[in-house]
C-alpha cells in the first residue's frame, strides 16, 4: 500500500492524463495528508491495534478509489486521505511493535519491520509498473489497494483464529 513514487505518477499521467503541474498538485495532497496524520498523531494519547486495523484499511480504500477517480480533484481528496491513513497505520504499527515487543527483543523486531516496509517497497513498485503495463495504470492500482485490505483482513482473521485456539476451551 505504500508504493505512492509508482502510484501516483501513473494514475496522473495515465488516469488523469496530467503532466509535471498536475502530478505536483496529486503528491502535494498526499504530503498535507501525511502532514495531517502526524499532528494527529503527536497528539494523540497512544496507538491501538484498532486504528492500525482502520488505518489499514482506509488506505486500501484509498487507494482502491483513486485507481477509479475520474478527475484530479477527486484524486486530490483520496490521496489527502491516503496520506492520512498511510502515516496513521504506519505510526500504529511502529508504536505497537516496540511497545509491545520484550526489550531484549525489541530492536530485532524493529529491524524485521523496517526490512518489510522498506526493502519490500522496490518490489511492490517493478510489481506495480509490471501490472500497470498489463491492465492500466487504474486497474493496477485498484488492484493493489485490494490487495493490501486482503492482507490487513487476512492479519486481522489470523489474530482472532489464534487467540481462539489459545484460548482455554470450556470442556477442560
Amino acid at each position: 500500500g505504500f508504493n505512492w513514487q509508482v502510484a501516483v505518477p501513473l494514475v496522473a499521467r495515465f488516469g488523469l492524463h496530467q503532466r509535471a503541474v498536475g502530478l505536483g498538485q496529486l503528491l502535494g495532497a498526499l504530503g498535507f495528508g501525511a502532514l495531517a496524520a502526524a499532528l494527529f498523531a503527536t497528539a494523540s494519547p497512544r496507538a491501538t491495534q484498532r486504528r492500525l486495523v482502520v488505518s489499514g484499511l482506509g488506505l486500501a480504500a484509498a487507494l482502491v478509489s483513486l485507481g477509479l477517480a475520474p478527475s484530479v480533484l477527486l484524486a486530490a481528496v483520496l490521496l489527502f486521505a491516503g496520506g492520512v491513513f498511510g502515516v496513521l497505520a504506519s505510526v500504529s504499527a511502529n508504536t505497537l511493535l516496540q511497545t509491545l515487543s520484550p526489550p531484549a527483543l525489541r530492536g530485532r523486531i524493529m529491524a524485521l519491520y523496517v526490512l518489510l516496509v522498506a526493502g519490500t517497497t522496490p518490489i511492490g513498485a517493478f510489481l506495480l509498473g509490471e501490472l500497470a503495463s498489463w491492465l492500466g495504470a487504474g486497474r493496477a492500482v485498484v488492484v493493489f489497494g485490494a490487495a493490501t485490505g486482503v492482507g490487513i483482513l487476512a492479519a486481522v482473521a489470523a489474530r482472532y483464529r489464534w487467540h481462539a485456539s489459545a484460548a482455554p476451551s470450556a470442556a477442560s
